[in-house]
């Protein structure tokens, strides 16, 4: 499952954990599963098929997210570039090409940006310049230039100006949601100009979780219409598809569709892997879910970065499922991500005091309204009705067209080096979204804690939760 982008024109009021703030009543262990999953939407995951239909009459722990003027950043879409997201050492590629990227500020798009720049390619950006501008200021102007646009408006002029120049080797896209923004580009640029199209698309295009080791033949969900666009994230899923088949209609074999699982690493705005190495590094009993055999599938933000740029230099065409793993069995576990996250945590000089693992089962966590997903991240209980394939899908199409993984203790180390920064950037940020609204004279706006992840329980939710699990089990460990 690809992690659909905070809003970009969102200012979220309260994004915490919902366990921490509001607790719901018991309203049975799907509801519970089913309000989970749909929590985590607004970070990660959005419209888990199997679970649509129940999404309707569940209340979202979350809450919403009031809009308070269309083209305010995100408080937590503020990164720098550090030691742990640079690329390293890198060959050049055989011929450099001319690559525009959709984006490219965020998250995913920089390390793609970074390794494409390490490859000797020319870069061209295509963004509204509102997240991140000053990023990539120091390259060469003859390696990399910025369009300024916004795909949403439809305003694409910056690109139909530079159509007449010579054809793009490749875009690499990692903002299309919807049919327009495809079709739109396509338009813009001329599919004559456009020699290879990479996709990031996601699994929430599959119809379903069923079926373990399912490859990219896996049946599809219905695509949205072609004039669609929405902000509810039921739609991700369909949305996605719609482009994926209207790249295809355009472009046809020159197309790569990446469909990733969660996707996590340094500069990852939502906290959704970060939880966890934070977490155990904390040391202390810990609440984990399910046993150390349950299966999460999780890809390194700078991984899928390298298997874009990759894609973009190669003829490989069609679907690949970019879900981290690149042997088999193609997931790693929970029991794997506490080890990685251990030895992240020594290896980023952190030393953790008495970690105690407690692993409760599903049903138990339901009982106490701890959601997966957004309470547990990363997992989902592969014993949910239709979810036994959820994180195990397989990644082999991907790894035979070069994704390439790096340790989980590397992602865990990394993101741990990285997170105290972070902190520091999302405080200083919201700080100046503060100080803007003021000069405007509008009020301030309700913003999360900047020190607070915005994904899994809080250390006083968890302790509750640990203390009924004592009461229950008799004290079991």
């Amino acid at each position: 499952m690809s992690n659909p982008p905070l809003r970009r024109d969102r200012t979220p009021a309260d994004l915490s954990p919902p366990d921490a703030a509001h607790p719901l009543p018991n309203p049975g262990r799907r509801a519970v599963l089913t309000a989970g999953l749909l929590a985590g939407a607004s970070l990660t995951l959005a419209g888990i098929p199997g679970l649509r239909s129940a999404a309707a009459s569940t209340q979202n722990p979350a809450g919403g997210a009031p809009d308070p003027g269309a083209g305010r950043p995100s408080p937590f879409l503020l990164a720098e570039p550090d030691s742990c997201t640079a690329p390293g050492p890198t060959d050049p590629a055989p011929r450099p090409l001319r690559i525009l990227f959709m984006g490219g500020t965020i998250f995913l798009g920089p390390p793609a940006v970074e390794y494409a720049l390490a490859r000797g390619h020319h870069v061209t950006l295509f963004n509204r310049g509102r997240s991140n501008p000053h990023w990539f200021n120091d390259v060469p102007a003859d390696r990399l230039r910025k369009l300024r646009g916004d795909r949403k408006t439809g305003d694409l002029e910056s690109l139909r100006a530079v159509a007449g120049e010579k054809p793009f080797d490749a875009i690499i896209d990692t903002s299309a949601y919807f049919t327009p923004d495809v079709a739109q580009l396509v338009e813009a640029l001329g599919a004559e100009n456009i020699a290879r199209y990479v996709m990031v698309s996601t699994i929430n295009v599959y119809a379903g979780n069923g079926t373990i080791d399912a490859d990219e033949n896996d049946a599809l969900v219905a695509p949205s219409a072609d004039d669609f666009r929405s902000d509810d994230l039921e739609h991700y899923g369909p949305g996605k598809c719609a482009c994926e088949k209207a790249a295809l209609r355009l472009l046809g074999d020159r197309c790569a569709l990446v469909r990733p699982a969660l996707i996590g690493g340094p500069r990852d705005a939502s906290d959704r892997l970060t939880y966890w190495p934070w977490r155990i590094s904390q040391g202390g009993p810990t609440l984990l879910p399910e046993g150390r055999g349950a299966p999460i599938q999780v890809i390194d933000n700078r991984d899928l970065g390298r298997f874009l740029v990759t894609l973009a230099e190669s003829k490989h065409s069609g679907a690949f499922n970019a879900v981290g793993s690149i042997t088999m069995p193609w997931h790693a576990t929970m029991g794997e991500l506490v080890r990685a996250s251990l030895a992240g945590a020594a290896a980023a000089g952190i030393t953790v005091k008495d970690f105690e693992p407690i692993w409760a089962d599903a049903d138990f966590l339901a009982e106490q309204n701890v959601g997966p997903w957004m309470s547990m991240p990363a997992w989902v209980p592969h014993s949910a009705p239709g979810m036994a394939g959820f994180a195990r899908r397989s990644g082999a199409r991907a790894a035979s067209a070069g994704l390439t993984r790096r340790p989980l203790e590397e992602t865990c180390r990394d993101l741990l080096k990285w997170l105290p920064g972070s902190f520091d950037r999302r405080e200083k940020h919201i700080e100046r979204l503060k100080r803007e609204a003021a000069e405007r004279g509008e009020p301030a706006p309700k913003l999360p804690d900047p020190r607070r992840l915005r994904a899994g329980l809080t250390r006083e939710r968890e302790a509750e939760v640990l203390a009924a699990w004592a009461k229950a089990t008799g004290g079991k460990r």
